[in-house]
């Protein structure tokens, strides 16, 4: 990499940590670096001083390339299903209607299906479910709902005949009825997004390894602000919070229940 391209690496490097919040550890951040050098520009950009000025200039083309690559959106159905059995258990015992749930940073969007798929068998079949990321590629992916064998390992066969049917290429697509249980929805966490309606439940799982502890703050302030006082906050097995915001109260690994702004409760 010659010295041009290592300043417009650094560039991107302090661009994906002030305006989108991704600070990598040192182990990540020389596999950042690597993948920040060969951004695939195609004909648009002749080379990265020029991807740059795009992207300060606010180019949205240039900033989903960015966002495109720095993401990692590797997931599988039913992951870490032990959370997935406590929603539908802490539906039933709360006595809620019709749960209104988020999948936040759903990536393509095995987990929202999943969330769908758990509750309808539970007999849950009055649900609002939103599955939303920054990455609008992945986006168009839970919108069209299909997915290759290897994301469907842990997927019962009784439930593939259910829900999927296999498409031509050999993948699996997600049936209608189902699609349509699952909104879609662009959000970046760290802008002050505010639902309409607050949600019982909140999926946020396996996307804080991106942040550093100031923009993990900045995004439970979010999260918070979406959940229902009493509601529930799941993040990813291996990032339960070491302090634990006040907004929240820990209710067993990795699971943080809402509470009143006032206080503890």
């Amino acid at each position: 990499m010659d010295k041009k391209d290592r300043k417009a690496v650094e560039a991107l490097l302090g661009y994906t940590h002030h305006r989108l919040g991704f600070r990598p550890s040192a182990h990540n951040r020389a596999k950042l670096e690597t993948k920040l050098g060969s951004l695939g520009l195609g004909a648009r950009w002749p080379d990265l001083e020029t991807f740059v000025r795009d992207l300060d200039a606010g180019d949205a083309e240039a900033r989903d390339l960015l966002v495109k690559t720095i993401t990692v959106n590797h997931t599988f159905f039913f992951r870490e299903p032990d959370q997935i059995e406590a929603l539908a258990a802490s539906v039933k015992s709360r006595g809620i209607a019709e749960p209104k749930i988020w999948s936040a940073a759903s990536s393509t969007g095995e987990e929202a299906y999943s969330l769908a798929i758990h509750l309808l068998e539970k007999g849950i079949t009055s649900f609002r479910l939103v599955a939303s990321d920054v990455n609008p590629r992945v986006l168009s992916q839970v919108d069209r709902g299909i997915y290759q064998e290897n994301r469907l390992e842990k997927v019962p066969r009784h439930l593939r005949l259910k829900y999927f049917t296999r498409t031509e290429e050999g993948g699996w697509q997600v049936v209608p009825d189902l699609r349509q249980r699952v909104a879609v929805k662009r959000v970046n966490l760290l802008d002050p997004v505010r639902f309409r309606e607050p949600f019982d439940y909140i999926f946020c799982r396996n996307v804080f390894i991106y942040f550093d502890e100031a923009s993990r703050l900045q995004v439970l302030g979010t999260l918070a602000a979406n959940l229902k006082v009493g509601g529930t906050l799941y993040l990813g097995v291996t990032e339960a919070l070491l302090e634990v915001p006040p907004q929240f109260v820990m209710e067993s690994h990795a699971t943080y229940r809402r509470v009143a702004d006032t206080g503890r409760r």
